[in-house]
């Protein structure tokens, strides 16, 4: 965190005396230190002139992310926030998903509208958006149950509530999935193309309650 604070994944040049004095310790705790953080996969380093060239690696970065996703939770009282995202075209899949009845009724009771059949997929880009995605992991949502239809079975589902220029919606997120969550799906009562005249490519904003 401390190297984090002093240059973000940037990286920055320091010496391990510096390190020791931000951290209260001495030059060879502070030497120890970055030895187990790099052999965690957590920072890389590359010596110079000037000191030790320290950047963050992807691994150290996410870590960082979870602590301040669990912090959020912690501190700050829930209320809505928003995410933009670029609309893109989906695998044609929803349509098929959204409209087994075992979805659709579900749907009708606990959040209240039955589905237009298809979604909304917006994908994320920034920082604070992807944030906000991983924090809906430690947020309540409204569990939509699993089924069995035709010989197939279909997973739970988590719903989280939004609403996009008014138009109630809600993100989908299968309970169990190993997609990566850079792109969201959102469900509403109408076709949302259509009915807020959105184009492909186009940034959308989203408000959800959280």
């Amino acid at each position: 965190m401390e190297l984090a604070k002093l240059n973000g994944p940037k990286g920055i040049t320091i010496t391990t005396h510096k390190i020791g004095q931000l951290l209260g310790c001495s030059q060879q705790t502070a030497s120890r230190k970055l030895i187990d953080l790099e052999k965690k996969g957590l920072i890389k380093r590359q010596r110079t002139i000037k000191g030790q060239r320290i950047r963050l690696t992807r691994k150290g970065l996410t870590l960082l992310r979870e602590f301040y996703i669990q912090l959020r939770g912690i501190f700050e009282e829930r209320e809505a926030v928003t995410v933009k995202g670029q609309l893109v075209s989906g695998m044609g899949e929803g349509h098929y998903y959204i409209s087994r009845k075992g979805y659709t009724d579900q749907f009708e009771e606990k959040l209240g509208f039955r589905p237009f059949p298809g979604t909304l997929n917006l994908l994320l880009e920034r920082e604070h958006d992807l944030v906000v995605r991983e924090m809906l992991d430690n947020c309540p949502y409204v569990k939509i149950e699993g089924f069995q239809d035709e010989g197939r079975t279909f997973g739970a589902v988590k719903c989280y509530l939004v609403s996009i220029d008014g138009v109630q919606g809600a993100i989908l997120s299968p309970l169990r999935t190993h997609h990566p969550k850079n792109v969201i799906e959102i469900i509403a009562p109408v076709y949302l193309r259509q009915k807020l005249g959105l184009n492909e490519g186009e940034d959308v904003i989203v408000k959800v309650f959280v």
